[in-house]
This record gives C-alpha cells, sequence and structure tokens, in this order.
C-alpha cells in the first residue's frame, strides 16, 4: 500500500481544497493504478507531521510554495518520502527534476504552457 497525503493548507478560499479533492479523487481510483494506493487529505502540515510520526508516508503532496523552508526540514527527517509542490508557476533559478517515466504528451504541452508564460 502506498501512503499519499494531501496537505490542503487551509487556503480554502484560493480553491486548494477542491483540488486536493480532485487529486485524492485521482489517485483512490483503483481503475488507474495496480498497486494500492491510500491518499488522504490532510489539513495542514501539522497535521501531515502528525501522520508522518504514527505511519509510513510514502509521499506528502503541497498546493504552495510558500512552505519551502519548512519542506525542506521535513525532507531532511523523512528522508524516504518524497514531497511534491503543485504551485501556480515553476520558480525562477531552480532546477526543476523531472521523473523519465512522467513524459507524455500531455505533460509536455504542460511543460511548454509553463515556458511560455
Amino acid at each position: 500500500m502506498i501512503n499519499i497525503l494531501i496537505v490542503e493548507n487551509g487556503r480554502r478560499g484560493q480553491g486548494a481544497m477542491e483540488r486536493a479533492a480532485a487529486l485524492a479523487g485521482i489517485l483512490n481510483d483503483k481503475s488507474l493504478f495496480n498497486q494500492g494506493i491510500r491518499a488522504e487529505i490532510v489539513e495542514n502540515v501539522t497535521a501531515a507531521k502528525s501522520k508522518m510520526q504514527k505511519e509510513k508516508v510514502h509521499a506528502v503532496i503541497f498546493f504552495t510554495k510558500a512552505m519551502e523552508a519548512t519542506l525542506k526540514k521535513l525532507a531532511k527527517v523523512y528522508p524516504a518520502t518524497k514531497f511534491f509542490v503543485f504551485a501556480d508557476y515553476i520558480p525562477d533559478r531552480k532546477v526543476i527534476w523531472v521523473e523519465r517515466e512522467w513524459l507524455s504528451p500531455e505533460f509536455m504541452q504542460a511543460l511548454v504552457n509553463t515556458i511560455e508564460r
């Protein structure tokens, strides 16, 4: 079972709840994935930390870059956990790592659209 936390970060007015729910729906769709996935929405980073202390979490997804320093600290404490930030933009002066397996026409179109902005 792959455990994934989706942190909505309490940003209800900016659509984070809707994005978190949509992402959880995709990840929990058994027809899309062969392996068992349990995606759970948590309200904030405190709730995520609490879950990570109690059980193995394979990935944590955030919808804001505002917590970058906190995420770097968490990544040091939980080196086996992957941390992802889904943001409105790709930051300047940063190297962006992308898994080769993610390559698809849809992904590349999104990448090109981001570059063109």
